[in-house]
């Protein structure tokens, strides 16, 4: 019994490290090449559920967040082709150093990158976004402040219509339980975008929610929403009623700036 007793909290403490030790801070990569491709015929603005993407326990907040608020937060504002494609890794005029410096000396677009744009994992997230997709945005965003005004419409789409809060105003709770009919949130939805949008799920557990939009410079800084085509909804894998994993409680700060 003593030798039972001893070994618990040394094996406890051991599936503790392990658990903390499958967490990766790490640098996320930039796209290694970049290459000329055809102009996109949309945009998708996407947003995370952080009750299913925090469920491993390795999420962090940024240093400069303000703070986890309850809701979704940005995947990514990514341009589309019709037919569920996607370009990616576009030919531009800047590095992502560049970028990276032209971010970090705007403190506020910096707060408000970590805070709703965050890297909640791995490190320099929004560049990595940038990298892959906002390159292929530099039909809309052009001129030395293309890449920071690409990164600045993504914040504000989020930052001007916290959705949850208008889930939560109609009922819904995130408790990993109680399933809500599909529609009736699109419903819901829709009257605050104007127009309608899909969830992606696993298992019926939400894990993002994504809209469309028309995206072209004269709108740029804020892109009209469009019902998504019907390709893109017919891959969602979600049934006809959804629930929400709980929202996580996220407090620890680092290593990542933003």
């Amino acid at each position: 019994m003593k030798f039972s007793t001893l070994r618990t909290p040394m094996f406890g403490f051991f599936l503790l490290t392990l658990a903390v030790s499958k967490c990766d801070h790490s640098n996320f990569k930039m796209c290694s090449s970049y290459t000329s491709q055809k102009q996109y015929s949309y945009a998708m603005f996407v947003q995370t559920w952080p009750g299913s993407f925090c469920s491993d326990k390795c999420c962090i907040i940024p240093t400069e967040s303000s703070g986890l608020e309850e809701g979704f937060t940005i995947h990514g504002f990514w341009p589309q082709y019709s037919g569920n494609s996607y370009p990616s890794c576009c030919a531009n005029d800047f590095t992502d150093k560049q970028v990276e410096s032209m971010l970090l000396a705007d403190p506020v677009l910096t707060n408000d990158v970590a805070t709703y744009w965050g890297s909640m994992k791995k490190c320099r997230f929004a560049m990595y976004e940038w990298s892959k997709h906002g390159t292929c945005a530099s039909w809309a965003y052009t001129g030395s402040t293309g890449p920071i005004d690409y990164l600045r419409a993504g914040v504000d789409m989020r930052k001007n219509l916290n959705i949850w809060t208008k889930f939560k105003e109609e009922g819904v709770v995130a408790d990993g339980k109680t399933k809500f009919d599909k529609e009736w949130l699109l419903d819901i939805a829709e009257k605050h975008y104007g127009a309608r949008g899909f969830f992606t799920c696993s298992s019926n557990s939400v894990s993002e929610f994504r809209m469309c939009t028309k995206l072209d410079s004269s709108n740029k800084m804020k892109p009209e929403y469009f019902d998504c085509p019907a390709d893109l909804v017919s891959s969602s894998q979600c049934g006809a009623s959804i629930s929400f994993k709980t929202f996580p409680k996220v407090t620890t700060k680092g290593p990542c700036t933003y």
